[in-house]
């Protein structure tokens, strides 16, 4: 009979899968759309953040693993919220988009001989009640520069990837773009149709259509094992959370002054309204091109809105050994304990 842990124990590789530390970040968020519910004078939006109080509150709070011979897991079934903001399912996204990029860039150097660019676009830091347009203006900016001439003649595909971090003591937003752009290899060779980081601005100013010089931070993407053509560091770097949860999150756990705690709270709320009404039916990755193209042939899911159970697209083979284990989150024990397992 193989050991069943009481309390959940998921190993990745040697490393500990934090499962605690992403219900734990959830449940402030669930008390954040709870307070927010109960400020808000609108029937309807009372109801918009009460629904979206109560599915985080309850995300992820039972999980199904099939335990195999060598006591290793792999998620079977769980009640995943899919909340824009909610930690442990931008968690899931963000390792859901690592692999989809990986098998990409990995049939590419397979099939293509591609070099990739690692491009950040950024605008000027801006204050709440700015981010949604301040958004609108920003994905509207990028589609005008893979519509560029000078963007045609070179790109053959791109992923693209949204990310806002958030001051606190200022109390402003900075919203930018994270780009993995695949191009031939004679791009490099210094040719007519190379860009110049200064001309990679010149462009993204314009597209953007402001007066002040906005930053781009160009680089080439290197592999990090060259016999193998492994990108993962550069991959993990675009397939990060959208936003974190300690932009939009104040820690109060350990304060004992009332008024402090509701001062924190209060900030929080704000911030958790700012960023979710901002994100609301936002496309916040994108596939282009080849990267598109592949993407559809590998039959990927949606990234944002798929699966985020079976985040590696493998089918399991049935004939492995296994038993089904089931988690259940314990409020007062704050840890995943056994519930049942089943042969």
């Amino acid at each position: 009979m193989q050991i069943v842990n009481e309390i959940l124990e998921d190993v990745k590789n040697g490393k500990k899968v934090e499962w605690k530390k992403y219900k734990m970040n959830s449940l402030p968020l669930g008390d954040s759309y709870l307070r927010i519910s109960k400020n808000i004078s609108t029937e309807l939006n009372k109801n918009y953040f009460l629904n979206k109080a109560i599915l985080v509150k309850n995300c992820g709070t039972i999980l199904t693993f099939k335990q195999f011979i060598d006591s290793s897991l792999k998620l079977h079934s769980a009640n995943f919220c899919k909340v824009r903001l909610c930690p442990m399912c931008t968690w899931r996204r963000s390792l859901k988009i690592f692999g989809q990029v990986s098998k990409i860039m990995d049939y590419f150097e397979k099939n293509f001989e591609y070099k990739y660019i690692f491009l950040t676009f950024t605008v000027k830091n801006i204050s709440s009640h700015l981010l949604s347009s301040e958004l609108d203006n920003l994905f509207k900016a990028f589609k005008r520069l893979m519509r560029k001439k000078e963007l045609k003649n070179i790109s053959k595909g791109f992923f693209r990837c949204l990310e806002i971090t958030h001051n606190w003591e200022r109390d402003d937003y900075h919203p930018h773009f994270h780009v993995i752009m695949a191009v031939n290899k004679s791009y490099f060779k210094k040719s007519d149709k190379y860009l110049t980081q200064k001309k990679w601005t010149e462009l993204w100013q314009s597209c953007l259509k402001v007066n002040y010089i906005p930053v781009v931070d160009v680089r080439v993407v290197k592999p990090d094992i060259v016999n193998n053509k492994s990108y993962k560091t550069s991959i993990a770097e675009v397939a990060k959370y959208t936003v974190k949860s300690n932009d939009y999150l104040l820690n109060t756990k350990d304060i004992k002054n009332k008024k402090l705690i509701s001062y924190f709270e209060n900030r929080t709320d704000e911030a958790v309204m700012t960023l979710d009404r901002a994100l609301q039916n936002r496309r916040l990755v994108a596939f282009g091109g080849k990267f598109k193209e592949v993407h559809k042939k590998l039959n990927l899911d949606d990234t944002v809105n798929g699966d985020l159970i079976n985040l590696d697209n493998n089918i399991l083979r049935e004939d492995l050994s296994y038993i089904s284990v089931t988690y259940k989150w314990n409020i007062g024990f704050q840890n995943y304990k056994l519930l049942n397992f089943c042969v």
